[in-house]
């Protein structure tokens, strides 16, 4: 019993660690108040929801993942009109070529009054998962969701994570290296010396032009018919 205890005392302080060293922080209140806001209704779509699980959700992935409930294409939604008090999606929109049809199934399948929550990269490297086609400025977001009544937008990821990000892909890329070939201990060397930049946007965020540089944006918004 001791031996369990110790393996798995030291799997949660890894994981823990593994948190603390990494390019990314958000620490806003903003985003936080806006997903709990779409968390709190009666009927919620994840969409894009890989290993994550929300009381009272549907989960919905390209892939089995474990906690997904629906496997189905997130331009094709397999929901009737008006399904939905809530929605979900958190950085998947740069992953699909036409992100334009992800807002209009998720426009089509919230019932009216129904709202939505979206996370989307502004300064962020590449990431393949399989492939990533594009970002957007705060104001871009905004002009995405038209058909909405914007509810809030804001920061996700700040300006320190930006740097973060891109200082450590730097690196990699002046290795001269082909991905994947030492990525990751090169990407991995290279946070652990600047990931205590990243507590800046404690500080950052609350500058009235931090959007200019952010990582990562947010923004809640209503159907309003």
């Amino acid at each position: 019993m001791a031996q369990t205890y110790h393996q798995s005392g030291s799997r949660t302080w890894m994981s823990s660690l593994r948190k603390i060293i990494t390019s990314e922080l958000f620490p806003g209140s903003a985003w936080k108040k806006a997903k709990q806001r779409v968390l709190e209704l009666d009927s919620i779509l994840v969409v894009g929801s890989g290993v994550s699980r929300y009381e009272r959700a549907v989960h919905l992935d390209l892939g089995p993942f474990p906690n997904v409930d629906v496997v189905g294409d997130a331009t094709r939604l397999p929901f009737m009109d008006d399904s939905f008090e809530g929605l979900i999606c958190e950085v998947v929109l740069e992953h699909v070529y036409r992100a334009d049809e992800v807002i209009a199934e998720a426009f089509r399948v919230l019932k009216p009054g129904g709202q939505c929550f979206f996370i989307a990269p502004f300064l962020f490297p590449f990431h393949g998962h399989p492939s990533d086609y594009r970002r957007w400025s705060l104001e871009g977001l905004k002009a995405e969701f038209a058909r909405f009544k914007i509810l809030d937008t804001g920061i996700h990821g700040g300006p320190s994570s930006s740097m973060v990000n891109l200082l450590t892909e730097w690196c990699y890329i002046a290795s001269g290296l082909t991905y994947p070939k030492g990525y990751t201990a090169i990407k991995g060397l290279a946070t652990l010396t600047l990931f205590p930049l990243k507590y800046l946007d404690y500080w950052l965020i609350r500058l009235p032009e931090a959007h200019r540089l952010a990582s990562t944006l947010f923004i809640l918004a209503q159907k309003d018919r």
